[in-house]
Parts: C-alpha cells; sequence; structure tokens
C-alpha cells in the first residue's frame, strides 16, 4: 500500500513540475511564496535565539552576583576567624 502512494506522490510531482514549467509565472510565484516562507521561518529563529541569548545573559548575571555574594562572605569568615564559615563558604563559592 506504501508503494502506491509513493507511485502516485511521485506522479503528482511529476505532473506538478510539468505544469510549472509550462507557466514559469506561476513557478515564479511559488518560488516567490517559498522564499517570503522561510523569511518568516528565519525572523521566527532570530527571535527565538535572541530570547535566548537574553536569558543566558541573566543566568550568567545571576550567577556573577551569587559568586560575588560568597565572596564576600568568605571576606567576612576571614575577618572574624570562623574557620568553619570560611570552609563552607569557599566551596559554596566553588
Amino acid at each position: 500500500m506504501g508503494n502506491l502512494f509513493d507511485d502516485v506522490s511521485r506522479f503528482l510531482e511529476t505532473q506538478l513540475e510539468e505544469f510549472l514549467r509550462s507557466h514559469p509565472q506561476l513557478e515564479l510565484q511559488a518560488l516567490v511564496e517559498q522564499l517570503r516562507e522561510q523569511e518568516r521561518d528565519t525572523a521566527k529563529l532570530i527571535t527565538a535565539l535572541e530570547n535566548e541569548r537574553q536569558r543566558l545573559e541573566q543566568q550568567i548575571l545571576a550567577t556573577a552576583q551569587d559568586i560575588q555574594t560568597w565572596h564576600a562572605r568568605i571576606d567576612k569568615a576571614k575577618a572574624a576567624g570562623r574557620q568553619d564559615l570560611l570552609k563552607a563558604a569557599s566551596e559554596r563559592e566553588a
């Protein structure tokens, strides 16, 4: 049954190609529509990638702020002479 569908599909594709060759203006219209669709898809992809880039930048900044916070806590633990806090803060910073 699948073979029948393949044959019909090939036949229809051939008929379409012949029709478009005999009507070049329609072939051009089809190509223009394909290009427009690709342009829309590309614009969507660019938007999605830009959103992903912004999300990753925010994630990186949040991680950097977290590191700064723990670095400050390490300095406080050193100043207070608290080795237990110093070790925990160092591990968290890393």
